[in-house]
């Protein structure tokens, strides 16, 4: 799954998606770039 956020999102915005993608059971990967962050999430679940 590939979750694409804002460049502008607030860190505690990421840290509450990766906390509820890792208590689902994926493993999160994050890339923040200048426009985007980008949270890849691998798993049985996708």
């Amino acid at each position: 799954m590939i979750i694409i956020m804002d460049g502008k999102a607030r860190g505690k915005d990421l840290e509450a998606v990766q906390s509820k993608l890792i208590q689902e059971g994926f493993t999160v990967h994050v890339s923040k770039g200048t426009a985007r962050t980008v949270i890849g999430a691998i798993g049985e679940n996708t």
